[in-house]
């Protein structure tokens, strides 16, 4: 049995850390390569074999401030938020939401957002495939 840990070391900061976050570790999650296993053996020689992700997880960060209600909110944009709203998903579930600060969502608005985060999920997803293809 393998153990994957990934951290992340933060080397500058203009906002949205969770989105970042999320999508570097995807990415280096889906370009990593592992030595083979057959029989009960560990096998170094040869080619590697590619992890094998079975989801790959995006997530929308959305920042709302008053009434607005942004994406990808940057640092200056994240010091006056009202409130925060992670949304993560693969192609198919949401797999996991995240709400922060005392502001609130209308019910309305967190559905508009799941789906607005299920649409940039498709954009984010090619973006780590096309890294993949290289």
């Amino acid at each position: 049995m393998w153990s994957v840990f990934i951290d992340i070391y933060i080397m500058n900061y203009d906002g949205n850390l969770f989105d970042a976050s999320t999508l570097a570790s995807v990415a280096a999650l889906t370009n990593t390569r592992m030595p083979k296993f057959e029989d009960g053996n560990v096998i170094r020689e040869g080619k590697l074999e590619k992890l094998k992700v079975n989801n790959i997880v995006t997530s929308c960060t959305y920042a709302k401030i008053g009434k607005t209600i942004l994406l990808d909110p940057d640092g200056d944009e994240e010091s006056v938020m009202d409130a925060r709203l992670t949304i993560a998903n693969d192609e198919t579930y949401i797999r996991a939401m995240q709400k922060g600060l005392s502001g609130s969502f209308k019910e309305q608005e967190i559905n508009d957002l799941i789906e607005k985060s299920f649409e940039k999920s498709k954009d984010l997803r090619s973006i780590i495939n096309k890294l993949n293809s290289d």
